[in-house]
């Protein structure tokens, strides 16, 4: 056999076991790390049903009355006057969520939220390039499900660990909920600024109205707010919630909407 074609061959069989061994490797570090994540995360999202009471459509919110305050040990106990982050609210059904409320906060936190099964992975591959490659410090690429399980947990640290065990719940609660359950979950507890937990109190607050007599433009400024609760507050910072309100508005045009 002529030298050249020798030596071809053989750099034919060195590059194939290198591909073979990079393959073989990058096997068992992904069996390695799926066995890691079930030995160390929790996969079910079960635990996070009793805090939103979530049995039912019609959610029960509970209080604790604390014996051992440092060791939290105490009774819990159902709570009737609809109560939440000490200030009286109305839970809003789906049903009378408007559709403009529902389009604003879809086409500017999660456009693909309809299509996805709680993760958006093109985006959070996105988020990881980033953090990785430009030190970004922070993960970002949350859809509507998993910031709906931030705010279920009170969880916010910048740990991949408790970005996965996010994901891990996201994927849980879209098998148990449906999408209209999930935003409307989200749009009753996530934060408007100014002690105003849910679309009601943020309507009544900002605009002397409740949730069902809101504009677009107004549905469109309350959803601008959860992007960043103090910088976009309508009342202290105007010029910040306009420009972000009609960010929302050229999305909800663009899309569609």
């Amino acid at each position: 056999m002529p030298k050249g074609r020798e030596f071809k061959n053989t750099l034919r069989r060195a590059v194939w076991a290198i591909i073979s061994t990079v393959l073989w490797i990058s096997l068992v570090v992904a069996v390695c790390v799926a066995f890691y994540l079930i030995w160390n995360f929790s996969v079910s999202a079960d635990e996070l049903m009793p805090t939103l009471g979530k049995q039912t459509r019609s959610p029960q919110f509970y209080v604790y009355d604390f014996s051992d305050r440092t060791n939290r040990i105490g009774e819990r106990e159902a709570i009737t006057s609809e109560v939440w982050s000490a200030r009286q609210i109305t839970y809003i059904p789906y049903e009378k969520i408007p559709k403009a409320m529902i389009d604003a906060v879809v086409s500017i936190e999660d456009k693909r939220f309809f299509e996805h099964k709680g993760v958006d992975w093109y985006r959070t591959l996105a988020a990881v390039e980033n953090y990785i490659l430009h030190g970004d410090g922070h993960f970002g690429g949350s859809t509507i499900t998993q910031q709906l399980v931030k705010n279920l947990t009170g969880e916010n640290a910048l740990t991949w660990q408790r970005k996965v065990q996010e994901i891990l719940w996201a994927r849980d609660l879209e098998r148990k909920l449906d999408k209209t359950e999930i935003l409307e979950l989200y749009l009753n507890i996530v934060h408007f600024s100014d002690q105003c937990d849910g679309i009601s109190a943020a309507a009544e607050h900002y605009f002397s109205k409740s949730v069902e007599e809101l504009t677009t433009e107004e549905c469109a400024a309350i959803v601008a707010i959860t992007n960043n609760p103090s910088y976009y507050n309508p009342i202290r910072h105007p010029e910040n919630n306009r420009a972000r309100r009609d960010l929302i508005l050229s999305q909800m045009h663009v899309q569609g909407y």
